[in-house]
């Protein structure tokens, strides 16, 4: 435990699918789009005209694309010192969407909560990273109409913002996030001020 190899096989079971109610395949689902939104465009076509239900029987190829996909980039950087990092895209807010409804005894999935973290990252992109507005669009309609959205209000946001502070990627107040240059690219460690991050909880 704790330490970097990768695995000497990676074994996937279709049929165990079906044992799973749609809120874990939904946290599998917004796995596999971070992956795809931060490296490969042509995937992120394909996930367009999937919905979840849909990986149980009809694309379930799509599950080894994005397994291939990040062995291919866990090969390149074992030790998570650059192109790895992008694999946490949307996951510095989901995981501050995460602790808070924990703390107010609401508990949301992993996957709705990195859905959510999906969008502000994406917004985040759009006034970072030069992301298009129309990929921008395109990429929060699908989130949006795929997974539930948690709602937040002010007071909540404030509390986000706390929690943030205490993630490992934050310095003072500015956070390293993983952000989108456009759909299938990705660059690790862009510096975002704490302000920005608040814009895109409102948004």
């Amino acid at each position: 435990v704790g330490t970097f190899a990768l695995p000497e096989a990676v074994l996937i079971y279709p049929a165990f699918l079906h044992t799973l109610p749609k809120t874990e395949m939904l946290s599998g689902f917004a796995e596999m789009i971070k992956t795809a939104l931060a490296f490969d465009a042509l995937l992120f076509e394909e996930l367009l005209t999937t919905n979840v239900e849909d990986l149980r029987e009809k694309r379930k190829d799509l599950i080894f694309k994005t397994a291939k996909l990040k062995h291919k980039v866990a090969s390149k950087d074992l030790h998570d010192q650059h192109i790895r990092q992008c694999l946490n895209f949307g996951h510095t807010l989901g995981h501050a969407f995460e602790s808070l409804f924990s703390e107010k005894g609401k508990e949301i999935s992993h996957g709705v909560a990195v859905a959510a973290g999906m969008i502000c990252e994406t917004f985040i992109s759009g006034q970072l990273t030069g992301l298009l507005k129309k990929e921008m669009i395109q990429i929060q309609s699908y989130l949006q109409n795929n997974f539930p959205q948690p709602e937040i209000n002010a007071m909540d946001i404030d509390q986000m913002l706390h929690i943030i502070r205490h993630d490992k990627k934050v310095s003072g107040d500015e956070s390293k996030l993983s952000l989108l240059t456009q759909t299938g690219k990705c660059q690790p460690r862009i510096t975002c001020p704490e302000k920005i991050i608040r814009k895109s909880l409102e948004h």
